[in-house]
């Protein structure tokens, strides 16, 4: 039921998505702020919230236009899951609008197999990087991808490769015109310190290393069931695995916000889980594995909830 229930693209189903995701970051604000927020403390939460319902609004539309999948609204659905089995990522604002850029990065970077207007969609994409690392430092890794869509659609165009060069210029130039016009060209040096930590002794590390596990099957299933369907959707699913690769590697060293780095993976991720879905033939299975991935992040959810209220 289900399953067919997010078979399709109708309104209800984003409605339900969205309203999901928005639910979970409101108990996260209430739970990690200060719910007795001033006005001017309201405003940026808000303005988070709305680019965090965005991301989850786009990656349906990013999916069938790209095709990397069926027509569905799994892919949302698999996204805010596994936001709510993360629950505590959701506190970090500066995360949630640096993710939501590297996702549109990502479109862009998809979309380069189709050749008309190439040279925007990859100076956009870099763009998009640029502005997300100035959130979070360490989104300039997603640079890497930029470069694997040049090599894997555009390898012999110079051009190409020098665009993200021109990019950088021009986000370079006016971010320190505006920090220097206000005086705060510390900024740079607190943003790009890139302080790395690594302490395998933490219990949080052992959710997230089994996240990794299960995602690196879930990756490989997904690319050895699909190979016989077309290179075309391969080289993007490829190219949307080494998100899943450099989002592992920013948990694992970022100190600035640690765990939380691990949200960088979760469209490549819900997308790969949606692939994995099409290749079941078995509706019941289907069904038990989709209500069972729908129960455990809600476990998770209570779990944090009402640990954090004993506490």
């Amino acid at each position: 039921m289900i399953s067919s229930f997010f078979s399709r693209t109708k309104p209800v189903n984003y409605v339900v998505t969205i309203g999901f995701a928005a639910l979970l970051f409101l108990l996260a604000t209430i739970l990690y702020d200060n719910p007795f927020l001033k006005v001017l403390d309201i405003l940026p939460k808000v303005a988070t919230l709305t680019l965090l319902l965005l991301t989850v609004f786009v990656i349906t539309p990013l999916v069938t236009r790209n095709k990397l999948a069926e027509l569905n609204s799994l892919t949302m659905l698999f996204y805010v899951l596994l936001l709510a089995a993360f629950f505590p990522v959701l506190q970090y604002d500066a995360l949630l609008i640096s993710n939501f850029l590297v996702v549109l990065s990502a479109d862009k970077v998809l979309s380069l197999k189709y050749e008309k207007g190439t040279t925007f969609k990859i100076f956009e994409a870099a763009i998009l990087v640029f502005v997300a690392s100035l959130f979070n430092g360490w989104a300039l890794v997603f640079l890497i991808p930029v470069y694997l869509g040049v090599y894997a659609y555009s390898p012999t165009q110079l051009r190409y490769w020098l665009l993200p060069l021109a990019a950088l210029t021009s986000v370079a130039l006016v971010v320190c015109a505006f920090l220097l016009l206000t005086d705060n060209l510390g900024f740079l040096n607190e943003r790009f310190a890139f302080i790395t930590k690594m302490n395998f002794k933490y219990s949080g590390y052992y959710g997230l290393m089994c996240y990794v596990v299960l995602g690196l099957l879930c990756i490989g299933v997904a690319l050895v069931k699909l190979n016989n369907r077309g290179m075309g959707r391969v080289v993007s699913l490829r190219i949307l695995a080494s998100y899943f690769v450099l989002g592992v590697v920013i948990a694992f060293i970022s100190e600035n916000f640690g765990i939380g780095g691990i949200s960088y993976t979760f469209f490549a991720i819900a997308i790969y889980l949606s692939n994995y879905f099409e290749t079941i033939q078995k509706r019941r299975f289907k069904e038990v594995l989709l209500i069972t991935m729908v129960l455990v992040p809600l476990i998770l959810v209570t779990t944090y909830l009402s640990n954090s209220v004993s506490l």
